[in-house]
């Protein structure tokens, strides 16, 4: 699925809240060549119990005790369609952090996350309705550092894990092909992030992905059933704290995902599932069990050519 569509999810430290747009704006629809606007909802669900102390806030103290967290954010996405193979993306999030030990909540907060801008360009598009069709994206974006930053909330600390964005503008850059003949079809996603420092002097550590997912098409008249499922791979440096290595970050997430598009027209919604099946971190936080998604795109621009993947 070109958008790998995941998510939020994001993954420095903490796989979690940087790169929701990179791991969002390509998907197999029949209308990805149009100009169009969606929301999507993603959650990511962590529990556990750390097993050492750190030098953040985050699970300071909490060690022995069972800690559940939530990272929520709900997304205003759009997409313009400057010509048949280039394409601009803009994604406006608002998120909900919840921390709770032991059944009580310990935080819950909201606000605003980094505004996220991204420009894709297709080199290589071939349609054959019948036959072999396969498609080349490239990619490129960056954060800028509109999230909220909060030294604290309910007179608990708050560690850079859990803010609502960087403080820092980031870039990243990758590509996404996609093979299909017929109605079954593999596709492949490499992405690449670079994160700077902010104005704290902390730098979230830079971030890598990969995903290789089967995906199908269906079409039931104007009904077209995109199914998916494949392997998301997440990979993140250590962060640095005033030029020194946090030995407490870094993480490697190897995922199961699966996912499903269902188009009508103009209209689509996309759901997503990834579970987490090896997690490697350098810290003590509570195991990441799945990140799921959401997301509804109405495309209102139409073109009078296409030939993407899925027409």
């Amino acid at each position: 699925m070109q958008k790998i569509f995941v998510l939020a999810a994001i993954l420095w430290q903490t796989t979690i809240l940087a790169c929701d747009i990179c791991s969002g704006f390509y998907e197999i629809i029949p209308n990805d060549r149009k100009s169009s606007i969606g929301f999507n909802y993603t959650t990511l669900f962590r529990n556990g119990y750390p097993i050492v102390h750190t030098k953040h806030s985050g699970h300071l103290n909490l060690v022995g005790s069972e800690v559940k967290e939530i990272f929520d954010t709900y997304e205003l996405r759009g997409r313009y369609s400057f010509t048949d193979r280039i394409f601009g993306e803009v994604a406006i999030p608002i998120r909900n952090i919840y921390q709770g030990v032991n059944g009580n909540r310990r935080f819950d907060y909201w606000g605003m996350g980094d505004i996220q801008l991204q420009v894709s360009a297709r080199p290589l598009s071939k349609l054959s309705p019948n036959g072999w069709n396969n498609r080349l994206d490239l990619f490129g974006g960056m954060d800028v550092p509109s999230g909220n930053w909060l030294d604290s909330n309910a007179n608990i600390l708050i560690d850079p894990v859990y803010q609502m964005g960087s403080g820092s503008f980031d870039f990243w850059g990758g590509l996404s092909y996609m093979v299909r003949y017929r109605f079954i079809g593999l596709s492949l996603q490499g992405m690449y992030r670079h994160n700077t420092r902010n104005a704290l002097d902390y730098k979230f550590g830079d971030m890598a992905t990969a995903d290789a997912a089967l995906f199908g098409l269906i079409s039931a008249g104007d009904v077209k059933f995109m199914p998916r499922a494949g392997v998301f791979f997440e990979w993140g440096r250590k962060s640095e704290v005033r030029g020194l290595l946090d030995e407490f970050s870094g993480v490697s997430i190897l995922s199961m995902q699966w996912g499903l598009s269902v188009s009508y027209k103009q209209f689509q919604v996309n759901m997503f599932l990834r579970n987490t099946m090896l997690q490697k971190t350098n810290g003590p936080e509570a195991r990441q069990h799945y990140v799921a998604q959401v997301g509804l795109v109405y495309a209102f621009k139409k073109r009078e050519k296409s030939e993407g993947m899925t027409n």
